[in-house]
């Protein structure tokens, strides 16, 4: 066309009329082309992701269901339980935020799929026999409620997660306080077994028993508000009862007998 009118074609009017609409034709081509091939991309993009995100949170369904004593597993036994506790509750809240971050970009890519068919339909008529809007409907609403059931799963593992890392705490303090009195409070008592020879003697002596009663007084408080917190949890109905009874047995009698020597020593 640019040649004919170059070469003055005795209807260039013509010619150039006929080139513009060829353009105006191809650049609708184009721009339908390109509106369909969004509609495609949206489309592949929104059934991939909800396929994902459903595996995802069967997955991790399954995982919550599990009814597992995790501060006694062999992997939290092989390292420090209340280092270990910590990161699976820090890997645990990590999930949670993943997953509803996941949920979130589902609905969002719905939003575009939908957007695309919507564009596609008023403004180049394009055709459908199924209704687009009704299918990602069904699927978002069963994407919905996978996502509750696995919230309330997570909230259930969240509480045994919770309750696992106050046992363990628990557990570190009871280990503390017997560790201490076997020893501290045991190797005082064996090498203070004398009251001395004379005045000065026993005196320098029960001024180094009081001097060590104040250092001991931290341990008594320590077992005072282990008994305290005990009472708390075991009255709240605590997953690790038994074992937090069995520690505080332990603790309180080991201390009553120290307690008891110490006090025997100074009436000496």
């Amino acid at each position: 066309a640019e040649q004919m009118i170059q070469n003055n074609h005795y209807n260039s009017e013509l010619v150039r009329s006929v080139a513009e609409n060829v353009t105006t034709r191809w650049q609708q081509l184009m721009y339908n082309a390109e509106e369909r091939l969004k509609l495609v991309m949206a489309s592949t993009n929104w059934f991939k992701t909800a396929e994902q995100v459903c595996s995802v949170l069967e997955s991790l369904e399954r995982e919550y269901m599990r009814d597992e004593d995790w501060c006694n597993t062999e992997k939290a036994n092989s390292m420090d339980k209340v280092v270990y506790m910590t990161q699976m509750l820090n890997k645990h809240q990590e999930q949670k935020e993943a997953f509803l971050k996941a949920c979130t970009l589902a609905r969002r890519t719905a939003e575009t799929f939908l957007k695309y068919v919507h564009r596609n339909i008023h403004n180049l008529g394009m055709q459908v026999t199924t209704s687009p809007e009704a299918q990602v409907k069904a699927i978002l609403e069963t994407l919905l409620q996978q996502e509750n059931k696995v919230l309330e799963f997570w909230t259930r593992k969240k509480k045994q997660l919770d309750q696992c890392q106050q046992f363990v705490l628990f557990e570190r303090s009871a280990k503390q306080a017997l560790e201490w009195i076997h020893d501290t409070g045991e190797i005082y008592l064996s090498t203070h077994t004398n009251v001395g020879e004379n005045l000065e003697e026993t005196e320098s002596l029960l001024e180094e028993h009081n001097e060590f009663k104040v250092t001991a007084k931290e341990t008594k408080e320590k077992v005072k508000l282990l008994l305290q917190l005990a009472d708390s949890l075991v009255e709240k109905g605590h997953a690790h009862a038994s074992s937090i009874k069995s520690w505080v047995a332990a603790v309180d009698k080991r201390y009553k007998d120290f307690a008891s020597r110490m006090e025997k020593y100074r009436i000496k």
